[in-house]
Formats: C-alpha cells, sequence, structure tokens
C-alpha cells in the first residue's frame, strides 16, 4: 500500500545550488511537528514588594521543526539513491537551506533552516524490503516564516515635464541653460501586509548624498552624513537584516563610516498590525545632489510568525 503524505500543506527541502526534494514521494512527509508558533523566551524584572512581574522583553526563539519521513520506493538500490539524494540537499552544513510549505491557496512560507539532527537510517529485519522510515530535524536560528518573492519600491528624482522640453531655470548668461530640481523628496505610504515585522536592505544608486530614510510610523531613521557621497554608478547598500546589518558599495567596501552614529541600523524595520495600524508604514525618503540616474530602492519580504 502507498502511503499518503500530508495533504494539507506541502514541504519541499533546496539547497543554494538549487537542488530540490519534495516530500511528497517517494520519500513522504507523514507527520511534522514545529511549524507553528514558537515560544518565546521572556524576561522579567519584579519590584520591591510586587505581586508577580513585569515584562521587559520578549524575543522568539530557534525553530526546531521534526519532519518524519516514510521512504516508499521499488528496489533498494532506488532507495539507497534518494537517501543520498536526501543527505546531499542537508551536507552544507555552513550554509542555509531553505524549507518551503506550498498551501493548497498558493502561498508559499520559507524557512531559513541548517540540519540539526536526526536520519539515523534505523532498519529491523522486520521492515518491508524498499521501505523505511526516518526522522529529520532542521533548526531555523532565524524562527520567522517569510514568502520567498522579494518586494521592491523604488524612488527617483522626478523632473517635471517641462524641463525635459527645455524649460527650468533660465539665467541670462552669454550662453543660457537651465537647472532642473536635483533633489529627491518623496513620502510613501507602504502596507506592510506581513505578520511579523520585516528588515528590508536599501540600495542607494549614485549620485546622491546627504540621504536620509525615515520611517514615520516607528520614527526610525537611516541617516548618510554631510559628508557622504554616492558617487556615479555606484551603489551602497544599507543591509538591515538580522545576521548581516551592514552598509558595502558595489565593489564591497565597508561604508558604514556613510551612516551617522545615531541612526537606527539595528532595529530600522517595516512594522506589521498592530505595531502600525493594518500595517500602514509612512516612509519620508529625502536625498541631493540627484540626477535622472539617481535611484533609492528598499527590497522587503512579507514576514510571519508561524507558516
Amino acid at each position: 500500500m502507498t502511503p499518503v503524505a500530508i495533504q494539507q500543506e506541502y514541504v519541499t527541502l533546496r539547497n543554494s545550488a538549487g537542488d530540490a526534494v519534495a516530500l511528497t514521494g517517494p520519500i513522504y512527509l507523514t507527520e511534522h511537528d514545529g511549524l507553528g508558533l514558537v515560544r518565546p523566551r521572556r524576561f522579567t524584572r519584579s519590584g520591591p514588594q510586587q505581586h508577580g512581574q513585569s515584562l521587559g522583553a520578549a524575543y522568539l526563539q530557534p525553530r526546531v521543526v521534526t519532519l518524519r519521513l516514510h521512504y516508499h520506493m521499488t528496489s533498494e538500490p532506488l532507495l539507497e539513491t534518494h537517501r543520498g539524494i536526501l543527505q546531499t540537499i542537508l551536507n552544507d552544513l555552513n550554509h542555509q537551506i531553505y524549507l518551503d510549505v506550498t498551501y493548497p491557496s498558493g502561498h508559499v512560507r520559507r524557512l531559513d533552516v541548517y540540519y540539526y539532527d536526526g536520519m539515523p537510517a534505523r532498519r529491523a529485519a522486520t521492515d518491508l524490503y524498499y521501505n523505511a522510515d526516518d526522522v529529520l530535524q532542521l533548526i531555523a536560528d532565524d524562527p520567522v516564516f517569510y514568502d520567498p518573492t522579494p518586494i521592491t519600491e523604488v524612488w527617483r528624482l522626478e523632473v517635471p515635464a517641462y524641463y525635459l522640453l527645455g524649460g527650468g531655470l533660465t539665467i541670462p548668461w552669454r550662453i543660457p541653460f537651465w537647472i532642473a530640481p536635483s533633489t529627491i523628496s518623496e513620502t510613501a505610504r507602504i502596507d506592510y501586509e506581513g505578520g511579523w515585522e520585516s528588515y528590508p536592505v536599501w540600495a542607494v544608486t549614485g549620485p546622491a548624498s546627504r540621504v536620509r530614510i525615515h520611517n514615520l510610523t516607528t520614527d526610525e531613521v537611516i541617516q548618510f552624513t554631510d559628508a557622504s557621497f554616492v558617487e556615479p554608478g555606484d551603489i551602497v547598500t544599507v543591509d538591515l537584516r538580522y545576521g548581516h546589518k551592514d552598509v558595502r558599495n558595489l565593489v564591497g567596501e565597508s561604508q558604514i563610516a556613510f551612516i551617522t552614529d545615531d541612526s537606527d541600523i539595528a532595529t530600522w524595520h517595516l512594522a506589521p498590525h498592530a505595531e502600525a495600524i493594518d500595517g500602514r508604514n509612512v516612509l519620508r525618503i529625502l536625498a541631493s545632489d540627484c540626477t535622472e540616474d539617481t535611484r533609492i530602492s528598499m527590497t522587503y519580504y512579507l514576514r510571519y510568525f508561524g507558516s
């Protein structure tokens, strides 16, 4: 009798090389645990004569996911082959692999994981030929799921049409010329639909100076120093993701000196509901010394507390 995989959702394991194993046959996922909510780690304090306690802070613990597998093959060599394929997916211990959960609605939730424990390949003399059971455990240091499709917003210099048609500010010099606007000044509302805070990657394509990125909803700011200047053709990337928290240019050189000391590099995020009502984040984007080649972009993922 062919085993039945879990029907409510389909789980696929992928590595950075693009290899994938769908646990829907002939390796079947028959049971899983750890895809829901994660127990937080709570830090509390108690004052003199206080009854109970007060919450200081709460942070999610790493997530451990347990997958119970059944191999249903037609020969022992085939069983060996598929075990080897799965082991190859897991063998890069120092780099993330991806656990994708696909729901009947088509929504995909991804978790960045590492091999943690399991797959001892136990078998007994009474086991059926070509069949085997195993248990695999994966750990997600960042326990938050995300939609693997990135979202990118771009801001650029808005040059009015009359400038492009030769208008603008005319200077009564011997050779007339015109001056177009050189400042990006935009206010935008991002309706963030995720269920957990998202830490985006910002990219500033030069020329630009004195860049300021302010989330008015959370009152968090990324501010470039007055002396900073992103050269034409260069790109300065401000990566706010945990495990990264870095500022680099196009050739990989650190540009952390571009950022003021009071910038919120550690905490700048897009806030979900209920921190931001209905996920409405109002952003204020400022930059000077811009041209029509200047771009300021934000790339982020929708993130979720549970799958």
